[in-house]
């Protein structure tokens, strides 16, 4: 987006120094200008609400105590792994003997 956004004001940039000899050519820049100025418009309102979003995803994985909510889950596989809680089963149940015959 902010690649877009640059080359729309380079665009606008290069529309404003460009020399007009009638009222067409001058009409017709002004037609571009405004034509590039909308364009700058909406490419900025959608960066502000995608920073909007994205600010509002950090808070709430900021209150649920991790910056990624992917995190949360690899550290309780963690914990699994550190752990012998990795033997119980997803029930709770204690696992089953299996008696040896030889």
């Amino acid at each position: 987006m902010q690649k877009e956004m640059a080359e729309a004001q380079r665009e606008r940039d290069l529309l404003r120094l460009r020399p007009c000899r009638g009222d067409m050519e001058i009409r017709e820049k002004d037609e571009g200008l405004e034509r590039l100025d909308k364009r700058i418009e909406s490419i900025q309102s959608l960066i502000r609400e995608l920073g909007k979003k994205r600010r509002e995803v950090m808070s709430a994985a900021v209150k649920g105590g991790s910056m990624n909510p992917l995190s949360v889950e690899k550290r309780q596989k963690r914990k699994v792994l550190k752990g012998k809680s990795h033997l119980i089963r997803p029930d709770h149940s204690p696992p089953k003997k299996i008696p040896l015959n030889f």
